[in-house]
């Protein structure tokens, strides 16, 4: 029987991996070719959430109304958006790779807080 060469990881616990980094830094990139090798989820917020402003069943407007105006959605909406997410992935997936977010400081301790959440 032949032996796989991708790494496996640890069975017991999920991780969360966040990549950040300038416009056209490669994160996007980086993210495909970790969830491809490693077998995760990998989670673009900007595809997400532009997903979610064609999706005619999505009710919320400022989702939609931001991205067409071009102005960042708030913190929490965000936040809340990707916990949802994430949460329904964590089953799934051995680890979540996350491009896109978080931007800011605060976005990232609003991410940290709401992922240690119960």
């Amino acid at each position: 029987m032949e032996q796989s060469n991708i790494p496996v990881l640890p069975l017991n616990r999920a991780l969360l991996i966040y990549v950040i980094g300038c416009p056209g830094s490669g994160k996007g990139t980086l993210c495909k070719l970790l969830a491809r090798d490693y077998v995760c989820r990998h989670i673009s917020v900007g595809d997400l959430l532009r997903t979610l402003k064609d999706d005619q069943d999505y009710q919320n407007v400022k989702v939609k109304d931001c991205i067409e105006t071009g102005k960042l959605l708030p913190t929490t909406t965000i936040v809340n958006i990707l916990t949802c997410v994430i949460r329904k992935e964590l089953g799934s997936y051995q680890a979540i790779i996350v491009d896109g977010f978080p931007r800011r400081l605060d976005q990232g301790i609003a991410a940290e807080d709401q992922a240690s959440a119960p």
